[in-house]
């Protein structure tokens, strides 16, 4: 709900970051948020000391400015999810731009990395087809990747 709100305030500016970023970012954000609903039943019933000093003054709890050791984990795990989307949706323009029996040939050697002779076998074509359609659609899927990165940061 957050990004379709917040969407038509996105500007696909490399001086203001990439989509991926934004989009990390407000997620970082909306889960804040919600820690932060989760602790002010808390909150309100503890008061905090305040001794006067401007470190003592934010309104972030000292545990919570702590950075989170596992927020590279996350991080990680965030780049993954979007490579693999990446790489969906170049192999999806792909399929669009091909036959179907030209795209299973491609995607059962270059993704699943299947032996080019096994693939001759099973679909009833030359392994010389075989190494023929992955170099022509090798170079589309790569185009494909080139744009998305560059359009989706």
């Amino acid at each position: 709900m957050s990004v379709c709100k917040n969407m038509p305030n996105f500007k696909a500016d490399p001086a203001f970051g990439s989509f991926k970023a934004w989009l990390l970012n407000l997620t970082r954000w909306r889960i804040t948020d919600q820690v932060r609903k989760r602790r002010r039943g808390v909150d309100a019933r503890e008061e905090l000391p305040h001794s006067g000093s401007k470190s003592d003054t934010t309104s972030t709890a000292a545990e919570e400015r702590v950075p989170d050791p596992a927020g590279n984990a996350l991080e990680a795990i965030w780049n993954d999810e979007w490579e693999k989307y990446i790489v969906d949706a170049a192999l999806e323009k792909v399929k669009q731009q091909s036959s179907g029996k030209h795209y299973q040939i491609f995607f059962l050697q270059a993704i699943k990395q299947i032996p080019p002779a096994k693939i001759a076998e099973t679909l009833n074509v030359k392994v010389d087809q075989v190494y023929l359609i992955k170099h022509r659609l090798t170079k589309i899927f790569e185009e494909a990747l080139k744009e998305l990165e560059t359009k989706l940061g």
